[in-house]
């Protein structure tokens, strides 16, 4: 079941851009997260080979890969590099509800970007921060999320430590922006998501067990998340602003689970939906207004869903058959 939130469907009317995006040229931009899910096709954006479909903008990139929790090692790595541009991604990504995570949370996403801003404060110019966040800042609030609702209480040590750091950001004095990406998923990402452990299971023949799965979410394929934050990067008008990044488009997480299963190819025996108890304060429905991106950055085409899960599956297989062990 596919639902369309209004500020969707308005959108779409409306496609180009209220705001010219300024070319990149050869300005540097220096990167915490880089390496990352999101990170790496970010760089693949701003690089000259751009994304499929898109020409590069010629980034001279700075991909910090210290500790970000490290005050000294931030500070020399953004002095040394005089950016333009700083973006900051880094952040260690579980939305468990472990309470045990809160130290690392707050060190890393709080602390690594107290870092970076004390490091601006070193440098003669003044560059433009894009700051990281997290639709589960929202918390468990009505959806469509909007960025003037009041957040809810975060539901995670991870999405309480990113809405402390977007209120520092944009407290901070400095040149700012604040995206919160939606739910994103694509090929070979790591961790607890549904679409790349559903995937994995169905491709290894492993028994995957969920929850009823009666919850929405909306589900964003990296590379238009990845173009979305190369493009805010280089909006003037959104300077000072909270961006949501997605589609809006609202999906059932069952169906998600049925369909990436079915297209892996999954024994239907082995999905086991109902297997898991639900988790509790789970959000009931979480997807984005998108009425803000879409004025600032214009409609372009996004991958669909069924698009998105083929290429993420394609991925995974690649990936898969380089692990078999060589029998010859």
């Amino acid at each position: 079941m596919l639902i369309v939130s209004q500020s969707m469907k308005n959108s779409e009317e409306a496609p180009s851009p209220l705001s010219t995006p300024l070319p990149l040229g050869e300005k540097r931009v220096w990167i915490a997260g880089g390496r990352g899910f999101i990170g790496s096709r970010l760089c693949r954006a701003l690089k000259r080979e751009g994304l499929p479909g898109r020409s590069g903008l010629g980034a001279q990139l700075k991909l910090f890969e210290g500790d970000i929790s490290d005050r000294k090692t931030v500070q020399q790595s953004v002095l040394d590099s005089q950016p333009d541009y700083i973006v900051n991604l880094a952040a260690p990504v579980s939305v468990r509800r472990d309470p045990k995570l809160q130290e690392k949370m707050d060190r890393i996403i709080v602390g690594g970007l107290r870092n970076i801003l004390a490091a601006m404060e070193e440098l003669p110019t003044n560059p433009l921060l894009l700051q990281c966040g997290t639709c589960e800042e929202y918390g468990s609030i009505p959806a469509p999320f909007c960025e003037e609702s009041e957040p809810g209480l975060p539901v995670s040590p991870y999405a309480r430590a990113k809405l402390e750091a977007t209120r520092i950001a944009l407290n901070s004095g400095v040149r700012v922006v604040v995206a919160r990406p939606f739910l994103t998923y694509g090929p070979n990402q790591r961790g607890e998501g549904l679409v790349p452990s559903a995937i994995r299971a169905a491709l290894t023949g492993a028994d995957f067990k969920m929850t009823s799965g009666t919850h929405t979410r909306e589900f964003n394929y990296v590379d238009d998340i990845a173009q979305d934050l190369a493009d805010l990067l280089l909006c003037p008008s959104a300077e000072g602003q909270i961006v949501n990044l997605g589609s809006g488009e609202e999906h059932r997480v069952v169906d998600v689970a049925r369909k990436a299963w079915a297209l892996a190819g999954g024994d239907k025996n082995r999905l086991l939906i109902g297997g898991r108890p639900e988790r509790p304060a789970d959000i009931p429905r979480l997807f984005a207004d998108v009425s803000r991106s879409r004025e600032l950055l214009g409609g372009r085409p996004r991958l669909s869903l069924e698009d998105g899960l083929r290429a993420t599956i394609a991925g995974f297989e690649a990936t898969l058959s380089r692990e078999e062990p060589n029998e010859s």
